[in-house]
């Protein structure tokens, strides 16, 4: 498992229960939330060195973004509350596209925390009536297909430790 591990939970730690963050509600929750997966892909990205990630990263999150709220503007449904520009959900959005990033360029074990925070945000945007359920699946959607055009496996995996360094070629066939 990733070095990174401990520094994601610290941070969820510190933003879900400082004092800062103030009461924890599930509109904070999933708006807080919202930038976890994006956070921890590039924490991910920083550690590998991994220049092809951030392009593929960028060109999915453009990607996501232009669909997303073309989709908004376009469509323009009112929210359960009353507000506009329901569909799709953007925060699910955001939130899926870091996971699935994740997931394809990294594999499922880092992945695995990253959905469980989507999970929370696309289902506090339903709970706290900012988005039906069908707003929030076209955003994970739409998060997953930019990331299945873009994203791919992570091949060589670069180590390092206090006397040695290398690196490590995956492949499949």
């Amino acid at each position: 498992m990733s070095r990174l591990s401990p520094i994601f939970f610290s941070i969820v730690i510190l933003l879900f229960f400082s004092q800062q963050a103030g009461a924890i509600t599930l509109k904070r929750a999933g708006d807080i939330g919202q930038f976890i997966p994006v956070g921890m892909s590039i924490l991910l990205m920083g550690e590998h060195r991994d220049t092809e990630g951030l392009e593929e990263f960028t060109k999915s999150s453009v990607l996501g973004a232009f669909i997303t709220f073309g989709m908004k503007y376009t469509i323009n449904q009112k929210r359960p509350n009353d507000g506009p520009y329901s569909m799709p959900s953007g925060h699910t959005w955001s939130a899926v596209n870091g996971t699935e990033f994740i997931r394809r360029r990294y594999g499922w074990i880092l992945a695995i925390p990253a959905y469980a925070v989507s999970g929370i945000v696309g289902y506090s945007r339903i709970q706290v009536d900012a988005h039906y359920p069908q707003d929030v699946l076209a955003g994970a959607i739409i998060g997953v297909i930019t990331n299945y055009v873009f994203v791919e496996e992570f091949l060589i995996t670069p180590y390092y430790s206090k006397n040695t360094f290398g690196a490590t070629l995956k492949m499949t066939w």
